[in-house]
């Protein structure tokens, strides 16, 4: 069987992700307010502080470089420096720059 490399533009994979989300969003969302059409009465609202959401955004962000910083570990563990380069074009650069990183 011929190997042949297949690929789609950035703008398809973005679209795409939106419409997945979306439907997501709708197979959970509908389901969810079908069965407690009053779920907002048990959220205490206003109890929110702009410290909270600062110190949510920053674990966020840490999670966000831990995540990346796994795949940077295992790309460089368990890959040769042609697949490193040809998995970051298709993931983007943060796990390709950390396995270059590991590597040295």
């Amino acid at each position: 069987m011929e190997k042949r490399k297949v690929s789609i533009s950035l703008t398809q994979a973005n679209v795409f992700s939106v419409a997945l989300l979306a439907g997501g969003f709708l197979v959970f969302s509908i389901p969810f307010l079908l069965l407690w059409p009053e779920w907002y009465r048990h959220v205490p609202i206003g109890t929110s502080t702009v410290k909270d959401l600062l110190l949510l955004m920053v674990i966020m962000a840490g999670g966000v470089v831990a995540h990346e910083g796994l795949h940077g570990l295992t790309w460089a563990f368990s890959t040769k420096e042609d697949s490193v380069t040809s998995a970051s074009e298709f993931c983007g650069n943060t796990p390709h720059l950390i396995a270059t990183i590991l590597n040295r």
